[in-house]
């Protein structure tokens, strides 16, 4: 019932809008090569005069954090003194100690160095951003 419903709906918009011609008319055809004709005109066109390539944006900058100076800190258990530790080896104070379900944000900053600390309380990785 419902499909002899659709498809009686169709057959009135069909005539409502014309007819449901399966040849494509005249003017369709006119049109679709018109169209066909200008992309293949601004395909083959010659760069204009004056255009320039583009450059591209600076790659982003070589990290600078220090997480090759604290590598050995990897496995140990993070204390007071393992903070002090990584500080000294890497002379400054950029330094994030990220837990399990801390939020923190996805920018990269090439200075900063990432302390990644586990569940139980050991120091897995330490990276750049």
């Amino acid at each position: 019932m419902v499909r002899a419903l659709a498809v009686s709906g169709g057959l009135v918009l069909c005539s409502a809008l014309g007819g449901c011609d399966s040849k494509p008319s005249q003017q369709a055809e006119e049109s679709g090569a018109k169209a066909y004709e200008a992309v293949g005109a601004f395909e083959d066109a010659p760069p204009s005069a004056g255009s320039e390539t583009a450059e591209l944006a600076d790659p982003l900058p070589a990290a600078s954090c220090g997480a090759e100076k604290v590598q050995g800190v990897l496995g140990k258990r993070e204390t007071l003194d393992l903070h002090l530790a990584v500080r000294k080896a890497v002379n400054h104070e950029v330094i994030r100690w990220v837990h399990p379900g801390n939020v923190v944000t996805e920018d990269f900053a090439p200075e900063r160095l990432n302390v990644m600390v586990n569940e139980n309380g050991l120091v897995v990785s330490a990276r750049c951003g």
